[in-house]
Formats: structure tokens, sequence, C-alpha cells
């Protein structure tokens, strides 16, 4: 019997809703179910056993660490020389699960610079924020900041801003990780249904110690063997030295790394916006050309800058250059943000609320360390 037009565009209609069922079907066991696999691990694999190869911090310190206890968080900090109360201050910030060692290459060209030394500090940005401020008060650093923020570190340095203002004379981003203003440009909006998934699932996992504690060891683990493979984040992974690898996994040796990070990642937030029309001081930007996507972003930030009324907005590129261009380019580096810092300190005095500096005081660049070179101080 001959088939109906009717009857054929029926059958068409099954056909190609069965192969659309197919190829949904694949898409999600290809793409979905391992990301789900991930995360349901951690579950699966019960109560996490106590880390064995760990010491205390202070063991892995090196010969100039220094601790100090503010809010009850041990800060690891370093300083050289002395300064006066009320000379200026340069805040270097590390980004997201960095530590001391990424600045290791700017340390003593910025203290021979500015004639004098270091210091350092979390777990959200805010508590981030406290924390520098509190380290600064403890060692009574009354002199105006410049801060210096690196990939995370910004967003610290930022909510060090809102924080207290009128302190801050200057800064600098460095690969930043800083929010663009547009709302259209929020990832939540971008993301696909399964990354919506996987980032609900992972928040609630986060908020459980034994599955959230399973889950960033796991995380962080792997992405020590990744760097142990030279797999650092920057353009040229091949130079990337055994010292530099030994360097970045170490903190990974401390007592209660992996409970530190975990209260890193259970309080990381990404504010939509930033007041950056508020902002009045000089900035200097430090990107590497082929850090994408985060360069991109950061051209829109300095856009955002530009268009104020006060303030002047300075951008360096490096090219061949990714994330981390203080570790890539060091010489380079400390030529880019040595006659900044210099000529903002010069500017200081012409700051009415500043008039009672001499033009010679000197800068006591001071390091600040987050979560993951921190010990929290547990309460019984």
């Amino acid at each position: 019997m001959a088939r109906t037009p009717t009857s054929s565009r029926t059958s068409s209609r099954a056909e190609v809703t069965a192969d659309l069922l197919r190829a949904l079907t694949t898409q999600f066991r290809r793409d979905t179910v391992p990301a789900l696999q991930e995360l349901i691990q951690p579950v699966l694999d019960g109560p996490p056993t106590p880390l064995t190869d760990t010491v205390a911090p202070q063991q892995l310190a090196d010969a100039d660490s220094r601790f100090l206890e503010v809010d009850g968080v041990m800060l690891h900090y370093k300083e050289r020389g002395t300064t006066r109360a009320d000379a200026p201050v340069v805040v270097l910030l590390h980004g997201f699960n960095g530590s001391v060692f990424n600045w290791r290459t700017s340390l003593d060209p910025l203290a021979a610079a500015t004639k004098e030394g270091v210091r350092g500090s979390p777990y959200t940005n805010e508590g981030a924020a406290r924390l520098t401020l509190g380290l600064l008060d403890q060692l009574q650093a009354r002199g105006p900041i410049i801060l210096v923020g690196h990939s995370a570190g910004a967003l610290v340095a930022m909510e060090t801003f809102k924080r207290r203002p009128e302190a801050i004379a200057g800064f600098v981003f460095v690969a930043p990780a800083l929010p663009n203003n547009e709302a259209s440009d929020n990832w939540v909006w971008r993301a696909s249904f399964t990354q919506q998934v996987r980032r609900l699932w992972t928040r609630a996992l986060l908020q459980t110690d034994g599955p959230g504690l399973q889950y960033v060891r796991r995380q962080l683990l792997e992405r020590r063997e990744e760097v142990r493979q030279g797999k650092l984040g920057i353009y040229h992974e091949s130079e990337a030295t055994q010292d530099i690898i030994e360097g970045y996994t170490r903190p990974m040796k401390a007592n209660d790394w992996d409970w530190g990070s975990l209260l890193s990642f259970r309080t990381f937030g990404w504010p939509s916006s930033m007041p950056y029309h508020t902002m009045t001081q000089p900035v200097l930007f430090i990107q590497g050309r082929q850090d994408e996507p985060l360069r991109s972003g950061a051209l829109k930030v300095a856009g955002l800058l530009r268009r104020r009324d006060q303030g002047s907005t300075d951008w360096s590129e490096f090219e061949d250059c990714g994330h981390v261009p203080m570790d890539e380019y060091p010489a380079k580096f400390n030529e880019t943000i040595i006659p900044f810092i210099a000529q903002t300190v010069s500017q200081l005095t012409k700051r009415p609320q500043l008039d009672n500096l001499a033009s010679d005081d000197p800068v006591s660049p001071l390091l600040v360390f987050p979560a993951s070179e921190t010990t929290p101080v547990k309460q019984l």
C-alpha cells in the first residue's frame, strides 16, 4: 500500500525527534555525566582522612619570615629595614592560590628602589582587605598606601580601597581579575546548563566539611601535578625550572593547607561591579598579551578608568606573556613598576592631607598573602 503524504510527514517528524533525542543523549553522556561524576565522587569518598605529608607553616618559612596573628588568623609576612609610621607603604597582593613566591623577583628590586623593605596576608575578598588593613595597623604603618594586586589580588586591592579610600595613593593591577561592570558580560548569564548545574553543585559541596574537603584536595592535588609538569599558566612553559615549580607547590606542604583552601573556595565571590568612578588615584596596568580572557576584561576596566575626571591610567603590555608577568619577564616587570611607584610617591607631598611628609621619605613595600599561606587559628 502506498504511503500517503501525511503519513510520510509524520514518519519524518518521528525520525527527526528520535535523532534529536539520540544526539541530546550522546551530548549529555559526553559533557554532563563526566562533570557530575567529578562532583559526586567527593561524596562517595566518605570522610577525609588526615593528611600525613605536611608540617607546621613555620617549618616551611624562610629565615626572614615572620608571623603575626590578626583577627584570629596567623599571617606570614616579611620585613626588611625599618620605616617611619607615617611613611608611604607599597602593598603587594597576590592572586587566588598564590603565595610569597609570586613576588620573589620583585621584592629586592623594589626594596632597593624605595630604600626600604617588605612584609605579609585571607578568606573572602572583604576579609582579606580587613586583614590587610589590620596588619598595617598592627605594624603601625600609617602612611599612604600603594596597592599592587595580581589576578584576584586586584579584587582585594579594590576592597581595601572601599574600606579606606583616603589612605590609598595609587594602584598597580597585574593581570587583574576584575569585573568590567557590564551585566551582559556576567558569567552566570553566559554559562551553559551543564556549567550552571556544575556551579550550583560545587557550591553545595563546598558548604559541607567532609565532601568539600575531598573536593578541594582532589582539585588542588591535580593542579599540583600539572604544576610539577611545568604547566604554570605562563606563555613559555618549557622555561619553568625545578626551583620555580618547587616554589609554587611549597604552600601545600603546610599543615591545614586543605582546610584553609576550603575556606577560601567556600567564601570566594566575584562582584558584579566596582566603584571605579570614585577612584582619583593613578593606576598602572601590567598585562600579558597572551593572557586571555583576562586581558579583554582588563582593557574594559582600563577604559572605564580613563573616563574619570581625575587620576591617570597607564597600560603596559608584555608580548609573548601569559598570566604571571613578574615571573615571565622579571627585569621588564621591575623596570615598569618601579618608575610608576617612584612618580606616585613624588606626587604625595602635593596632596593637602600629606603636607607633613618630607619629599625624601622612604617607602616600605608590603607583601600580603591570602589563604594559601595562612593557617586558621582553631577555636575549641
